[in-house]
């Protein structure tokens, strides 16, 4: 992995294969949940939006990379659990380089 995206927080590198066929980015929608990064339940986009301190003026505007298995990234914040790459991955393992440039 080239390391040129390293604490950009508007890339990402996720597991492709854990993101099955395809996906969209969206804005929120009511009754939205996501499993942040590094937890092993499902919380409300809602409450992981007041957790990471996100002004209520600013969350429409955060864009979210979903797929059949859920919001797999909240730009900008954490991806999910599950899409994550796991340190001790096969070399073969295929990786998703996802970067946002702008956001309207």
């Amino acid at each position: 992995i080239d390391d040129w995206d390293e604490g950009n927080p508007l890339a990402a590198y996720l597991n492709r294969e854990a993101m099955g066929n395809g996906g969209l980015v969206r804005r929120r929608r009511p009754g939205d949940r996501f499993q942040p990064l590094g937890m092993t339940g499902i919380k409300k986009l809602q409450d992981f939006f007041t957790d990471a301190r996100i002004p209520r003026s600013q969350r429409d505007g955060i864009p979210l990379l979903v797929t059949e298995h859920g919001i797999a990234w909240v730009v900008g914040c954490r991806p999910a659990e599950w899409a994550k790459l796991l340190p001790n991955a096969p070399a073969d393992t295929r990786i998703l380089h996802i970067r946002f440039e702008h956001w309207a």
